[in-house]
């Protein structure tokens, strides 16, 4: 898993997600590959998605602190993605 974190380092975050793809392939419920790879969509601005493999880890590890905090940060930019979202197309309706 190396790799990603090289990747990562260097703004290739579609070639980290792939390098944990891989990982993720040969060992499908691997913590550290669904952690790893849920950062980078959050990071690429894919919240549901990194929701769905940080709620995948928390199933396999459910007492692992690091992805139960995880967690409560991807709910949280859920929550503001809805909320600006909800702004922006608020009132859209209206003006047609």
């Amino acid at each position: 898993m190396t790799t990603w974190v090289m990747l990562q380092k260097l703004g290739a975050t579609k070639a980290a997600i792939a390098c944990c793809d891989e990982a993720l392939k040969i060992y499908p419920d691997h913590v550290k590959a669904l952690y790893k790879r849920s950062l980078l969509y959050l990071k690429r601005g894919d919240p549901d998605a990194a929701f769905a493999d940080m709620s995948k880890a928390h199933q396999s590890e459910p007492t692992n602190d690091a992805v139960i905090r995880q967690l409560a940060v991807i709910r949280g930019r859920i929550a503001e993605y809805k909320a600006k979202e909800k702004a922006q197309f608020s009132g859209f309706f209206d003006k047609l």
